[in-house]
């Protein structure tokens, strides 16, 4: 894969079939993450130079986990509703249509598409 030391790599990986499905870290400190594109189903390897700590979050990175953990907890409330859910996905249709248009990928779920729309920008 190259030198990951210096600069960040991606690499497309090409696993035997055990290891199709495989994504993250193979061990807790491991520099390497595996990804896997959700439309095309490829595996990517990624060389991080500074791994995430999630054992100490900082304050900044709570307030983001909990805005975001938050959001999926009012997009569930908002989709219960069957008069809301209607509306959004009258919306959702309207946003894969005009995607397609432009020749860009739309969101890929319904929830998905209410999550973008609900989700506070900072």
């Amino acid at each position: 894969m190259g030198n990951i030391s210096n600069n960040r790599l991606m690499s497309k990986i090409t696993p035997s079939s055990p290891f199709a499905s495989i994504t993250g870290k193979f061990i807790s400190n491991e520099r390497i993450y595996i990804r896997a594109n959700k439309h095309t189903g490829q595996l990517y390897g990624i060389g991080m130079d500074y791994p995430n700590r999630v054992d100490n979050p900082t304050e900044a990175q709570q307030q983001a986990q909990a805005r975001f953990r938050d959001t999926w907890k009012e997009v569930d409330t908002q989709l219960a509703d069957p008069t809301q859910r209607a509306e959004y996905e009258r919306q959702f249709r309207l946003h894969v249509t005009q995607a397609r248009k432009k020749k860009k990928q739309p969101c890929a779920s319904l929830r998905t598409f209410v999550f973008r729309l609900l989700y506070p920008k900072k």
